[in-house]
C-alpha cells in the first residue's frame, strides 16, 4: 500500500510540504528538477546504438525494396500453361487443378511493366503484357 503524500501550499512562505517529513522551498524545488541523472550518457549510448540498428536494418530494407523496383526482368522462371484455357503463370490455377485441365511446364522470362496512368506494376511472361491495365 502506497503512502499518502499530503501536499500544502502556503502563499505567503512559498515553501511547500510533501508527506509532513520533508519541506522543499521553490528554489530546492527547481534545483532538483534541473538535476541530470548519472547514467544519461550510458542511456544515451544505448539510445544511439537502438537507433544505430534501427536504421541499418531501414537502409537494408530500401535498397531491397530499389532493387526490386528497378529489376525490369527475371529470366528462366519455371512456368506453367493450361494448353485448354490458353493462361499462363508461376503456379498452376486453382481452376485448372479442379477440372484436371493438362499443364505444360516450361521456362519464360518474367517482365515488370508500369502503367503510366496509374502507376501499378504488372507482370508479363509475354513479350508484352496481354491484360490491360485495371
Amino acid at each position: 500500500m502506497k503512502p499518502e503524500i499530503n501536499v500544502n501550499f502556503d502563499e505567503n512562505s512559498k515553501i511547500r510540504e510533501f508527506s509532513k517529513k520533508t519541506v522543499f522551498t521553490d528554489d530546492e524545488i527547481l534545483a532538483l528538477l534541473k538535476k541530470r541523472s548519472n547514467h544519461e550518457s550510458d542511456l544515451r549510448r544505448e539510445d544511439s546504438v537502438r537507433e544505430g540498428r534501427y536504421f541499418n536494418a531501414m537502409e537494408q530494407k530500401e535498397r531491397f525494396e530499389n532493387y526490386l523496383t528497378n529489376t525490369m526482368e527475371i529470366r528462366d522462371c519455371s512456368v506453367f500453361t493450361c494448353t485448354q484455357c490458353n493462361y499462363t503463370s508461376h503456379k498452376q490455377s486453382d481452376l485448372c487443378k479442379q477440372l484436371n485441365h493438362t499443364v505444360k511446364q516450361c521456362k519464360a522470362n518474367k517482365r515488370f511493366f508500369r502503367c503510366k496512368q496509374c502507376h501499378r506494376r504488372t507482370v508479363s511472361y509475354e513479350r508484352l503484357p496481354t491484360v490491360p491495365c485495371t
